[in-house]
Formats: C-alpha cells, sequence, structure tokens
C-alpha cells in the first residue's frame, strides 16, 4: 500500500511539474554556464573537462539561435603535453514544449576548435639554449547534435543537462545552470 501511495504522488508530481505553462514562456534570452566531459576531443588524452558558457535568443516560437564558448582541459594516460581546447559554436536549438517547466529541447552546432599542446622541442637534445617545451598550437572543425532538457526551477532559473554526439568531440555531455529573461 505505501509503495502505491508513493508512486501515486510521484505521478501526481510529475503531472503537476509538466503542466505549469507559465515557466520561461516570454522569454526572449537564456544566459547559462556549463561544466561537463568531453571524450574523444583528441587522439590523445581521449577525455577533457569542459567549462563555458552560452547565450541563446528566441528565433521564432519553438526555435533559439545563440553560441557557445567551451574550455577543454584534456586529461588521461598520455596527459604528458598539457593539452588545452577551445570550442567556439553557433547553435540551434529545437524546443519541443516551449513555455513548460519542463522543456526538452534538441540541439545542434557547427563550430571552430582551437587547440594547444605544450610539447617537447626535439631541437633542445642538440642545442639546449633552446626550450625543453614549446607550445604547438592548431585549428579545427566541431559539429555534434543532441538532446537536452531545460528544467526550470523558477520562473527565471533553469539546470539543463545535455548529451551529444558529433565529431570532435564524438560525445560530450554537459550540465547547465542558467537565466532565463
Amino acid at each position: 500500500m505505501r509503495h502505491a501511495r508513493m508512486t501515486l504522488l510521484s505521478l501526481m508530481t510529475i503531472s503537476l511539474l509538466l503542466l505549469q505553462p507559465d515557466f520561461g514562456q516570454n522569454r526572449k534570452v537564456d544566459l547559462r554556464g556549463h561544466l561537463g566531459h568531453t571524450y574523444l576531443l583528441e587522439d590523445t588524452p581521449p577525455q577533457a573537462w569542459l567549462g563555458g558558457g552560452a547565450i541563446t535568443a528566441a528565433a521564432g516560437s519553438r526555435f533559439r539561435i545563440g553560441l557557445e564558448v567551451l574550455h577543454a582541459n584534456m586529461f588521461g594516460k598520455y596527459d604528458d603535453y598539457k593539452e588545452r581546447a577551445l570550442l567556439i559554436t553557433p547553435v540551434v536549438e529545437y524546443e519541443f514544449s516551449p513555455g513548460r517547466r519542463i522543456n526538452p529541447y534538441l540541439a545542434f552546432g557547427f563550430g571552430f576548435t582551437r587547440y594547444r599542446a605544450l610539447e617537447p622541442n626535439a631541437e633542445h637534445f642538440f642545442d639546449p639554449s633552446l626550450p625543453e617545451f614549446e607550445w604547438r598550437s592548431e585549428g579545427g572543425i566541431n559539429l555534434s547534435g543532441g538532446l537536452g532538457l531545460r528544467v526550470f526551477i523558477t520562473k527565471g532559473f533553469f539546470v539543463a543537462p545535455e548529451v551529444r554526439i558529433g565529431l570532435l568531440p564524438v560525445l560530450r555531455s554537459t550540465i547547465s545552470i542558467g537565466y532565463a529573461f
């Protein structure tokens, strides 16, 4: 009997959350901070911690466009060279339930990645006056698409977990805390 009451109470709570129509309904701009993890941003090391932010603006009743800026600190078994990356990605989001407290959305992004790595300088072996390590920098692209869930805690503040798959990084998961204006 107790299990049935808890199940009923949980279903009622979820139903009330889903039916709240006035959360984030008239928002024009979302600002959010991201924290997350990525896999296969580069070969070695394959993993990285992500941090950064995003801004999106309404572009119709269900679409949002914006820009993400993320910084990745790579780590793992082969992290001898202190690799870092900066991802600058324009994004498009499609919201399934705009104006609801719980709002699933699709997110797509295509942008630029700048890699930096501190690598050993091979010429240092022959000429010790040269630095032992040197910074290498190169550019690339990133492409991703995935699913997120924006959950409004108040009429402005929200939490949004998100998972994306794509090309460099192959897999990315983040959680965002943001505010809708």
